[in-house]
C-alpha cells in the first residue's frame, strides 16, 4: 500500500502546496481524509513508525521541485508518532 500510495502521487497529483499524513496501518484516517483531499488536490501520503522510506523520498522529490511543504497528519494524536512526523519534517527542510 506504501508504494501504491507514493505511485498515485506522483502520477496524479501536480504540484500540491500541501500533503496530508496518513497512517497505513489502518484505513479509517485516510478514508476520512479522501474527500478533503481530493477536493484540494492534496496527495495523501501514507507512512507508520517502520515504514516512512517512501515518503521521506516523496517529500524530498516534492521539496527539491519547490512544490510544497505544508504537511498536515490525520487523525487523533498518536495515529502517527512523533518521532514518524518529526522525520518526515525533517526531510523536507
Amino acid at each position: 500500500r506504501y508504494e501504491t500510495s507514493k505511485i498515485i502521487n506522483l502520477n496524479f497529483v501536480q504540484k500540491p502546496d500541501k500533503v496530508i499524513l496518513a497512517t497505513g496501518v489502518d484505513f479509517p484516517d485516510a478514508l476520512a481524509g479522501s474527500v478533503y483531499a481530493g477536493l484540494n488536490q492534496y496527495p495523501i501520503v501514507l507512512t507508520d513508525a517502520t515504514n516512512s522510506v517512501n515518503a521521506i523520498n516523496y517529500l524530498k522529490f516534492l521539496s527539491n521541485n519547490g512544490d510544497i511543504i505544508h504537511m498536515e497528519a490525520l487523525g487523533l494524536k498518536g495515529a502517527i508518532d512523533e518521532s514518524t512526523i518529526n522525520r518526515l519534517t525533517t526531510s523536507i527542510k
